[in-house]
């Protein structure tokens, strides 16, 4: 994508099964995130949508 679009992020949280490790039943950590890019256009105005999808890990 052109880097000089701006860009408008929408982050996505986990779902709830995967907010909790399965192991030890506890909370699970965001661990980073898979970022996808397309390109979108309002009348007139073209921007980014950046979609963060949260990967997460156990920290125990």
């Amino acid at each position: 994508m052109p880097p000089g679009l701006p860009r408008v992020e929408r982050e996505l949280g986990c779902a709830l099964e995967q907010c909790t490790c399965k192991a030890c039943k506890q909370p699970t950590a965001v661990i980073g995130y898979d970022v996808s890019e397309r390109l979108d256009v309002e009348p007139a105005k073209y921007f980014v949508v950046v979609t963060k999808r949260e990967k997460r890990a156990c920290k125990h």
